[in-house]
């Protein structure tokens, strides 16, 4: 049985990207998000083709596991993510997707991702006050406090957020404030 801090924060992470409110995701709300991460590219760039296809990876996989004709709701997010931290390899395949996802964030393309793109994600994900925030999470994140996230410090961020019950790691404010 998962603990209610646990599913607090699927349920919060489904609310942030259930993105026009209709309390179910479908693949408008991840064209939607994808929009709103590639603000100022060009229609017909490369780097808003390859956000559009990063956010409908994510939502591919939640679908294969949970949805019903294209859409979740957020209880069914909470059986699908249940379901995949029963699997061996899903903390491997989480590493995976994040690995694919961390240039949404990392804009100009460093290797790293320091605090004002993560503002930007928080941004993205319309956290209001999402400055001081991201900030905060930031530096929880940040767990060798040389003031920039790597790859492996996203990555365990995420499986922090999306594989444990422990209210005092750090990736409890990976995708801001629980809601």
């Amino acid at each position: 049985m998962m603990s209610e801090f646990w599913i607090r924060k699927i349920k919060s992470y489904f609310r942030r990207l259930d993105w026009n409110k209709s309390d179910d995701w479908t693949r408008e709300d991840f064209q939607m998000m994808a929009d709103r991460f590639a603000e100022g590219e060009s229609e017909d760039s490369k780097r808003r083709r390859q956000v559009k296809e990063k956010f409908f990876l994510v939502f591919d996989l939640y679908v294969e596991v949970a949805g019903k004709d294209g859409k979740i709701t957020e209880d069914q997010l909470v059986e699908a993510v249940k379901k995949l931290r029963r699997d061996a390899g899903f903390p491997k395949m989480l590493e995976s997707l994040i690995h694919e996802c961390f240039c949404l964030v990392d804009t100009d393309g460093d290797g790293y991702i320091q605090q004002p793109e993560y503002a930007r994600f928080f941004y993205n994900f319309r956290i209001a006050d999402h400055e001081r925030l991201a900030g905060i999470a930031f530096k929880a994140l940040d767990t060798d406090q040389d003031g920039k996230l790597s790859a492996e410090e996203m990555i365990a961020g995420v499986k922090d957020y999306m594989l444990s019950e422990d209210e005092s790691r750090p990736g409890t404010l990976m995708f801001g404030p629980l809601i």
